[in-house]
Protein backbone atom coordinates (compact mmCIF):
# COMPACT_ATOMS: atom_id res chain seq x y z
CA UNK A 1 0.00 0.00 0.00
CA UNK A 2 1.75 3.30 -0.79
CA UNK A 3 0.54 6.69 1.05
CA UNK A 4 -2.43 8.89 -0.59
CA UNK A 5 -1.43 12.55 -1.80
CA UNK A 6 -4.67 13.83 -0.01
CA UNK A 7 -3.77 12.22 3.08
CA UNK A 8 -2.68 14.32 5.83
CA UNK A 9 0.81 15.38 5.86
CA UNK A 10 2.02 11.67 7.77
CA UNK A 11 5.62 12.37 6.60
CA UNK A 12 7.97 14.83 7.16
CA UNK A 13 8.20 14.81 3.38
CA UNK A 14 5.85 12.65 2.15
CA UNK A 15 5.95 9.05 1.22
CA UNK A 16 5.06 9.83 -2.68
CA UNK A 17 7.03 13.20 -3.46
CA UNK A 18 7.08 14.50 -6.95
CA UNK A 19 11.00 13.13 -8.00
CA UNK A 20 12.39 15.78 -9.57
CA UNK A 21 12.99 15.99 -13.59
CA UNK A 22 16.76 15.15 -13.22
CA UNK A 23 16.09 12.43 -10.97
CA UNK A 24 13.26 10.89 -13.48
CA UNK A 25 15.85 11.68 -16.64
CA UNK A 26 18.81 9.87 -14.41
CA UNK A 27 17.46 6.71 -13.04
CA UNK A 28 14.29 5.78 -14.72
CA UNK A 29 13.87 7.07 -18.41
CA UNK A 30 17.22 6.78 -19.92
CA UNK A 31 17.14 5.01 -22.84
CA UNK A 32 20.16 2.44 -22.22
CA UNK A 33 19.70 -0.94 -20.99
CA UNK A 34 21.85 0.10 -17.84
CA UNK A 35 19.36 2.71 -16.69
CA UNK A 36 18.35 1.02 -13.13
CA UNK A 37 22.29 0.41 -12.72
CA UNK A 38 22.61 3.82 -11.90
CA UNK A 39 21.81 4.67 -8.38
CA UNK A 40 21.49 7.75 -5.92
CA UNK A 41 23.93 9.19 -3.95
CA UNK A 42 22.78 11.29 -1.78
CA UNK A 43 19.96 10.19 1.16
CA UNK A 44 17.25 12.37 -0.29
CA UNK A 45 17.95 11.30 -4.13
CA UNK A 46 17.74 7.78 -2.36
CA UNK A 47 14.07 8.29 -0.82
CA UNK A 48 12.90 9.97 -3.79
CA UNK A 49 14.05 6.65 -5.93
CA UNK A 50 12.23 4.09 -3.64
CA UNK A 51 9.48 6.10 -3.79
CA UNK A 52 9.16 6.51 -6.68
CA UNK A 53 9.90 2.84 -8.00
CA UNK A 54 7.17 1.87 -5.05
CA UNK A 55 4.73 4.17 -6.93
CA UNK A 56 5.14 2.55 -10.26
CA UNK A 57 5.34 -0.99 -8.90
CA UNK A 58 8.88 -1.72 -10.31
CA UNK A 59 9.13 -4.46 -7.45
CA UNK A 60 12.17 -5.93 -9.14
CA UNK A 61 13.71 -2.49 -9.63
CA UNK A 62 13.68 -2.06 -5.99
CA UNK A 63 14.64 -5.38 -4.94
CA UNK A 64 17.98 -4.50 -6.42
CA UNK A 65 17.85 -1.51 -4.41
CA UNK A 66 17.81 -3.19 -1.40
CA UNK A 67 20.67 -5.32 -2.55
CA UNK A 68 23.10 -2.57 -4.05
CA UNK A 69 25.72 -1.22 -1.70
CA UNK A 70 24.19 2.26 -0.96
CA UNK A 71 24.24 4.81 2.34
CA UNK A 72 20.65 4.84 2.65
CA UNK A 73 18.89 2.13 3.14
CA UNK A 74 19.14 2.49 6.94
CA UNK A 75 16.45 5.76 6.60
CA UNK A 76 13.07 5.35 8.13
CA UNK A 77 11.26 6.17 4.27
CA UNK A 78 13.63 3.73 1.91
CA UNK A 79 13.14 1.12 5.34
CA UNK A 80 9.21 1.32 4.60
CA UNK A 81 9.52 1.05 0.70
CA UNK A 82 11.64 -1.84 1.13
CA UNK A 83 8.68 -3.54 3.45
CA UNK A 84 6.16 -2.74 1.25
CA UNK A 85 8.22 -4.21 -1.82
CA UNK A 86 8.41 -7.21 0.24
CA UNK A 87 5.03 -7.75 1.38
CA UNK A 88 3.71 -7.48 -2.57
CA UNK A 89 6.63 -10.11 -3.47
CA UNK A 90 6.08 -12.54 -0.32
CA UNK A 91 8.51 -12.17 1.75
CA UNK A 92 7.06 -11.62 4.43
CA UNK A 93 9.50 -12.20 7.04
CA UNK A 94 11.79 -9.44 5.14
CA UNK A 95 9.07 -7.09 4.83
CA UNK A 96 8.39 -7.64 8.84
CA UNK A 97 11.78 -7.15 9.71
CA UNK A 98 11.81 -3.78 7.62
CA UNK A 99 8.80 -2.39 9.02
CA UNK A 100 9.74 -2.64 12.37
CA UNK A 101 13.50 -1.31 11.44
CA UNK A 102 11.73 1.38 9.85
CA UNK A 103 9.50 1.86 12.85
CA UNK A 104 12.28 2.16 15.40
CA UNK A 105 14.00 4.94 12.83
CA UNK A 106 10.46 6.84 12.97
CA UNK A 107 8.65 5.85 16.08
CA UNK A 108 6.26 8.38 15.98
CA UNK A 109 5.80 8.30 12.16
CA UNK A 110 1.73 7.50 11.87
CA UNK A 111 2.37 6.93 8.26
CA UNK A 112 4.82 4.45 8.78
CA UNK A 113 2.93 2.71 11.65
CA UNK A 114 -0.04 1.82 9.34
CA UNK A 115 2.33 0.58 7.27
CA UNK A 116 3.95 -1.99 9.91
CA UNK A 117 0.16 -2.58 10.71
CA UNK A 118 -0.36 -3.71 7.19
CA UNK A 119 2.72 -5.91 6.56
CA UNK A 120 1.79 -7.40 9.60
CA UNK A 121 -2.05 -8.29 9.30
CA UNK A 122 -3.38 -8.10 5.81
CA UNK A 123 -1.20 -11.65 4.48
CA UNK A 124 -2.05 -13.80 7.96
CA UNK A 125 -4.78 -11.43 9.71
CA UNK A 126 -2.97 -10.19 13.32
CA UNK A 127 -4.65 -8.82 16.07
CA UNK A 128 -1.44 -6.72 17.07
CA UNK A 129 -2.00 -5.50 13.80
CA UNK A 130 -5.71 -4.32 14.00
CA UNK A 131 -4.16 -2.30 17.85
CA UNK A 132 -1.78 -0.85 15.31
CA UNK A 133 -3.86 0.50 12.69
CA UNK A 134 -6.97 1.78 15.20
CA UNK A 135 -4.73 3.70 17.11
CA UNK A 136 -3.38 5.58 13.81
CA UNK A 137 -7.24 5.81 12.78
CA UNK A 138 -7.69 7.60 15.96
CA UNK A 139 -5.34 10.20 15.41
CA UNK A 140 -6.16 10.12 12.07
CA UNK A 141 -9.76 9.67 11.11
CA UNK A 142 -10.20 10.75 7.88
CA UNK A 143 -7.04 8.51 6.09
CA UNK A 144 -8.62 6.50 3.44
CA UNK A 145 -5.14 4.51 3.59
CA UNK A 146 -5.83 3.61 7.09
CA UNK A 147 -8.95 2.58 6.49
CA UNK A 148 -8.16 0.24 3.37
CA UNK A 149 -5.38 -1.51 5.46
CA UNK A 150 -7.95 -1.71 8.20
CA UNK A 151 -10.21 -3.68 6.12
CA UNK A 152 -7.93 -6.03 4.59
CA UNK A 153 -6.54 -6.54 8.18
CA UNK A 154 -10.19 -7.73 8.97
CA UNK A 155 -10.39 -9.81 6.16
CA UNK A 156 -7.42 -11.60 7.02
CA UNK A 157 -8.84 -11.86 10.51
CA UNK A 158 -11.81 -13.96 9.24
CA UNK A 159 -14.26 -11.06 9.89
CA UNK A 160 -16.01 -9.59 7.36
CA UNK A 161 -18.53 -7.68 8.70
CA UNK A 162 -17.21 -4.04 8.37
CA UNK A 163 -14.89 -4.83 4.94
CA UNK A 164 -17.07 -3.20 2.16
CA UNK A 165 -18.49 -0.31 4.36
CA UNK A 166 -14.73 0.64 5.05
CA UNK A 167 -13.85 0.20 1.50
CA UNK A 168 -16.87 2.33 0.75
CA UNK A 169 -15.61 4.99 2.92
CA UNK A 170 -11.97 5.15 2.30
CA UNK A 171 -13.30 5.32 -1.39
CA UNK A 172 -15.90 8.42 -0.45
CA UNK A 173 -12.98 10.23 1.46
CA UNK A 174 -10.22 9.87 -1.47
CA UNK A 175 -11.49 8.41 -4.71
CA UNK A 176 -8.34 9.36 -6.50
CA UNK A 177 -6.28 7.22 -4.33
CA UNK A 178 -5.27 3.65 -5.77
CA UNK A 179 -4.45 2.36 -2.45
CA UNK A 180 -7.90 1.62 -1.46
CA UNK A 181 -8.81 0.43 -4.91
CA UNK A 182 -5.81 -2.18 -4.62
CA UNK A 183 -7.38 -3.16 -1.25
CA UNK A 184 -10.47 -3.88 -3.02
CA UNK A 185 -9.13 -5.50 -5.96
CA UNK A 186 -6.89 -8.26 -3.55
CA UNK A 187 -9.85 -8.82 -1.32
CA UNK A 188 -12.11 -9.55 -4.31
CA UNK A 189 -9.22 -11.96 -5.54
CA UNK A 190 -9.30 -13.51 -2.50
CA UNK A 191 -13.21 -14.27 -2.48
CA UNK A 192 -12.27 -15.65 -6.09
CA UNK A 193 -14.39 -12.89 -7.65
CA UNK A 194 -11.00 -12.30 -10.14
CA UNK A 195 -13.96 -10.49 -12.50
CA UNK A 196 -15.10 -7.98 -9.94
CA UNK A 197 -11.65 -7.41 -9.12
CA UNK A 198 -11.03 -6.30 -12.60
CA UNK A 199 -14.11 -4.66 -12.69
CA UNK A 200 -12.65 -2.47 -9.75
CA UNK A 201 -9.31 -1.47 -11.44
CA UNK A 202 -10.62 -1.32 -14.59
CA UNK A 203 -13.46 1.78 -13.32
CA UNK A 204 -10.07 3.23 -11.64
CA UNK A 205 -8.17 2.97 -15.06
CA UNK A 206 -11.21 4.84 -16.94
CA UNK A 207 -10.23 7.84 -15.06
CA UNK A 208 -6.59 7.09 -14.65
CA UNK A 209 -5.63 5.30 -17.81
CA UNK A 210 -1.93 5.43 -17.25
CA UNK A 211 -1.41 4.34 -14.28
CA UNK A 212 0.80 2.08 -13.83
CA UNK A 213 0.48 0.81 -10.65
CA UNK A 214 -3.54 -0.02 -11.75
CA UNK A 215 -1.64 -1.36 -15.02
CA UNK A 216 0.66 -3.63 -13.75
CA UNK A 217 -2.55 -4.88 -11.26
CA UNK A 218 -4.87 -5.37 -14.06
CA UNK A 219 -2.04 -7.55 -16.02
CA UNK A 220 -1.52 -9.37 -13.23
CA UNK A 221 -5.61 -10.44 -13.31
CA UNK A 222 -5.31 -11.00 -16.70
CA UNK A 223 -2.55 -13.21 -16.45
CA UNK A 224 -4.68 -14.86 -13.91
CA UNK A 225 -7.90 -14.86 -16.07
CA UNK A 226 -5.50 -16.41 -18.90
CA UNK A 227 -6.35 -13.33 -21.01
CA UNK A 228 -2.48 -13.08 -22.23
CA UNK A 229 -3.52 -10.60 -24.90
CA UNK A 230 -5.10 -8.34 -22.98
CA UNK A 231 -2.53 -8.49 -20.16
CA UNK A 232 0.45 -8.07 -22.89
CA UNK A 233 -1.52 -4.85 -24.08
CA UNK A 234 -0.91 -3.68 -20.13
CA UNK A 235 2.49 -4.25 -20.47
CA UNK A 236 3.19 -2.67 -23.34
CA UNK A 237 1.49 0.85 -22.08
CA UNK A 238 3.76 0.42 -18.92
CA UNK A 239 7.05 0.02 -21.19
CA UNK A 240 5.85 3.09 -23.72
CA UNK A 241 5.74 5.19 -20.59
CA UNK A 242 9.00 3.66 -18.65
CA UNK A 243 10.72 1.75 -21.25
CA UNK A 244 13.07 0.72 -18.35
CA UNK A 245 10.56 -1.28 -15.78
CA UNK A 246 11.74 -3.69 -14.88
CA UNK A 247 9.29 -5.57 -13.36
CA UNK A 248 7.04 -4.82 -16.75
CA UNK A 249 9.68 -6.65 -18.67
CA UNK A 250 10.02 -9.49 -16.80
CA UNK A 251 5.99 -9.86 -16.64
CA UNK A 252 5.60 -8.92 -20.44
CA UNK A 253 8.32 -11.83 -21.22
CA UNK A 254 6.87 -14.15 -19.39
CA UNK A 255 3.19 -13.32 -20.82
CA UNK A 256 4.09 -13.78 -24.32
CA UNK A 257 6.11 -17.29 -23.26
CA UNK A 258 2.49 -17.85 -22.23
CA UNK A 259 0.95 -17.09 -25.95
CA UNK A 260 3.48 -19.12 -26.96
CA UNK A 261 5.63 -16.36 -28.59
CA UNK A 262 8.72 -17.67 -28.25
CA UNK A 263 10.69 -15.15 -30.44
CA UNK A 264 9.13 -11.93 -28.39
CA UNK A 265 9.67 -13.56 -25.60
CA UNK A 266 13.24 -14.09 -25.73
CA UNK A 267 14.05 -10.64 -26.96
CA UNK A 268 12.38 -9.20 -23.45
CA UNK A 269 14.06 -11.96 -21.00
CA UNK A 270 17.13 -10.77 -22.92
CA UNK A 271 16.30 -7.13 -21.76
CA UNK A 272 15.64 -8.37 -18.15
CA UNK A 273 19.17 -9.73 -18.05
CA UNK A 274 20.75 -6.61 -19.27
CA UNK A 275 18.77 -4.19 -16.80
CA UNK A 276 18.94 -7.11 -13.54
CA UNK A 277 21.89 -5.64 -11.07
CA UNK A 278 22.14 -9.09 -8.83
CA UNK A 279 22.47 -12.82 -9.51
CA UNK A 280 19.35 -13.45 -8.61
CA UNK A 281 17.87 -12.08 -11.00
CA UNK A 282 20.28 -12.62 -13.97
CA UNK A 283 19.34 -16.48 -13.13
CA UNK A 284 15.70 -16.09 -13.54
CA UNK A 285 15.82 -14.07 -16.72
CA UNK A 286 18.74 -16.55 -18.41
CA UNK A 287 16.43 -19.37 -16.92
CA UNK A 288 13.08 -17.61 -18.78
CA UNK A 289 15.58 -17.07 -22.21
CA UNK A 290 16.75 -21.05 -21.91
CA UNK A 291 12.84 -21.90 -21.90
CA UNK A 292 11.48 -19.91 -24.25
CA UNK A 293 14.41 -20.89 -27.11
CA UNK A 294 13.97 -24.79 -26.07
CA UNK A 295 10.23 -24.14 -27.02
CA UNK A 296 11.32 -22.48 -30.24
CA UNK A 297 14.14 -25.31 -30.94
CA UNK A 298 16.91 -23.15 -30.95
CA UNK A 299 19.10 -25.57 -29.22
CA UNK A 300 22.08 -24.04 -29.64
CA UNK A 301 20.92 -20.31 -28.14
CA UNK A 302 19.19 -22.47 -25.22
CA UNK A 303 22.01 -24.32 -24.43
CA UNK A 304 24.26 -20.99 -23.90
CA UNK A 305 21.67 -19.77 -22.25
CA UNK A 306 21.10 -22.70 -19.91
CA UNK A 307 24.65 -22.84 -19.42
CA UNK A 308 24.47 -19.23 -17.84
CA UNK A 309 22.08 -20.77 -15.43
CA UNK A 310 24.07 -23.50 -14.59
CA UNK A 311 27.00 -20.96 -13.74
CA UNK A 312 25.54 -18.40 -11.78
CA UNK A 313 23.69 -21.16 -9.22
CA UNK A 314 27.41 -22.45 -9.06
CA UNK A 315 30.85 -23.06 -10.10
CA UNK A 316 31.72 -26.29 -8.41
CA UNK A 317 32.18 -29.69 -10.20
CA UNK A 318 29.22 -31.16 -8.61
CA UNK A 319 25.49 -30.10 -8.20
CA UNK A 320 24.64 -28.12 -4.63
CA UNK A 321 20.84 -27.92 -4.90
CA UNK A 322 18.13 -29.73 -6.24
CA UNK A 323 17.49 -26.52 -8.57
CA UNK A 324 20.61 -26.57 -10.07
CA UNK A 325 20.54 -30.28 -10.47
CA UNK A 326 17.42 -30.11 -12.79
CA UNK A 327 18.94 -27.22 -14.73
CA UNK A 328 21.74 -29.31 -15.57
CA UNK A 329 19.70 -31.96 -17.11
CA UNK A 330 18.12 -29.67 -19.03
CA UNK A 331 21.10 -28.58 -19.90
CA UNK A 332 22.67 -32.03 -20.93
CA UNK A 333 19.53 -32.65 -23.16
CA UNK A 334 20.47 -29.74 -25.15
CA UNK A 335 23.84 -30.82 -25.82
CA UNK A 336 22.49 -34.29 -26.50
CA UNK A 337 20.12 -33.01 -28.99
CA UNK A 338 23.89 -31.34 -30.39
CA UNK A 339 24.63 -34.35 -30.42
CA UNK A 340 27.56 -33.37 -27.39
CA UNK A 341 28.05 -36.68 -25.96
CA UNK A 342 31.10 -36.42 -24.41
CA UNK A 343 30.23 -33.11 -22.77
CA UNK A 344 26.87 -33.91 -22.04
CA UNK A 345 28.20 -36.83 -19.62
CA UNK A 346 30.76 -34.24 -18.13
CA UNK A 347 26.99 -32.74 -17.20
CA UNK A 348 25.76 -35.71 -15.47
CA UNK A 349 28.85 -36.11 -13.27
CA UNK A 350 27.86 -32.90 -11.88
CA UNK A 351 24.25 -34.40 -10.74
CA UNK A 352 25.19 -38.30 -10.08
CA UNK A 353 28.18 -36.63 -8.20
CA UNK A 354 25.53 -35.29 -5.78
CA UNK A 355 22.59 -37.60 -6.58
CA UNK A 356 23.91 -40.85 -7.26
CA UNK A 357 20.17 -42.27 -7.82
CA UNK A 358 18.68 -39.47 -9.97
CA UNK A 359 17.25 -41.79 -12.48
CA UNK A 360 16.71 -38.53 -15.29
CA UNK A 361 20.32 -38.11 -15.18
CA UNK A 362 21.54 -42.33 -15.34
CA UNK A 363 19.50 -42.24 -18.17
CA UNK A 364 20.47 -39.39 -20.00
CA UNK A 365 24.24 -40.69 -19.42
CA UNK A 366 23.31 -44.43 -20.80
CA UNK A 367 21.89 -42.95 -24.00
CA UNK A 368 25.23 -40.56 -24.27
CA UNK A 369 27.32 -43.85 -24.08
CA UNK A 370 25.24 -45.81 -25.97
CA UNK A 371 25.72 -42.86 -29.04
CA UNK A 372 29.39 -43.50 -28.38
CA UNK A 373 29.58 -46.85 -29.11
CA UNK A 374 29.97 -47.76 -25.17
CA UNK A 375 27.48 -50.35 -25.01
CA UNK A 376 29.17 -52.38 -21.72
CA UNK A 377 29.03 -48.73 -19.97
CA UNK A 378 25.48 -47.95 -20.93
CA UNK A 379 24.49 -51.52 -20.07
CA UNK A 380 25.67 -50.72 -16.56
CA UNK A 381 23.93 -47.22 -16.10
CA UNK A 382 20.69 -48.94 -17.31
CA UNK A 383 21.04 -52.06 -14.86
CA UNK A 384 21.40 -49.00 -12.31
CA UNK A 385 17.74 -47.73 -12.89
CA UNK A 386 16.23 -51.05 -13.03
CA UNK A 387 18.07 -51.71 -9.34
CA UNK A 388 15.44 -47.99 -9.08
CA UNK A 389 12.98 -49.08 -10.69
CA UNK A 390 12.89 -52.97 -11.82
CA UNK A 391 9.67 -52.62 -13.01
CA UNK A 392 9.81 -50.85 -16.51
CA UNK A 393 9.69 -52.84 -19.15
CA UNK A 394 11.10 -50.39 -21.45
CA UNK A 395 14.28 -50.19 -19.85
CA UNK A 396 14.37 -54.04 -19.97
CA UNK A 397 14.06 -53.54 -23.94
CA UNK A 398 16.95 -50.97 -24.16
CA UNK A 399 18.79 -53.30 -22.37
CA UNK A 400 17.92 -56.33 -24.85
CA UNK A 401 18.85 -54.37 -27.50
CA UNK A 402 22.22 -53.06 -26.23
CA UNK A 403 23.05 -56.95 -25.03
CA UNK A 404 22.33 -57.81 -28.63
CA UNK A 405 24.86 -55.33 -30.56
CA UNK A 406 27.61 -57.30 -27.94
CA UNK A 407 26.34 -60.48 -29.27
CA UNK A 408 25.42 -61.95 -25.84
CA UNK A 409 21.72 -63.16 -26.78
CA UNK A 410 21.13 -65.10 -23.81
CA UNK A 411 20.96 -62.05 -21.78
CA UNK A 412 19.00 -60.08 -24.19
CA UNK A 413 16.13 -62.79 -24.53
CA UNK A 414 16.16 -62.79 -20.40
CA UNK A 415 15.46 -58.93 -20.56
CA UNK A 416 12.86 -59.12 -23.68
CA UNK A 417 11.14 -61.97 -21.52
CA UNK A 418 10.80 -59.76 -18.50
CA UNK A 419 9.51 -57.01 -20.59
CA UNK A 420 6.90 -59.04 -22.01
CA UNK A 421 6.58 -60.22 -18.18
CA UNK A 422 5.73 -56.79 -17.37
CA UNK A 423 3.65 -55.45 -20.20
CA UNK A 424 1.66 -58.71 -19.24
CA UNK A 425 0.89 -57.61 -15.90
CA UNK A 426 -0.36 -54.08 -17.06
Amino acid sequence: MLSDLKTLNLLNSGIISLVSIALQSAFLFAPSASAHKLFPSTTSEGVQYAQHLLSVDDRIALKNLYFSKNNFSDSALVLECYALNFSVMGWYSQAIDAAYAATRKAPKNPHIAATVAYVLGVNKGNNTALRIVDKCLKDYPLDARSRAIKAEILFALGNEENVDRLLESAKKLDPESFDVVSAQNLIWVKRLEKDKALRVVNDFLMSHPKNIRALIARAELNKQLSRFNSAIDDTDTILSIMPNHIFAVALKADLLKHSKKYNQSAVLYRKYASLATNDGDRLLANEGLANVLEASGMIASATNARKLVVLSQSKTTRCTSKSEALNVIKLTRNLMLEKKWSEAIKQTDRVLGRYPDMAEAIEERAQCLENLGKFALAIKEISKLLELHNDYSDWYRWRARLHQKLGNMPAALKDLRRASELDGAL
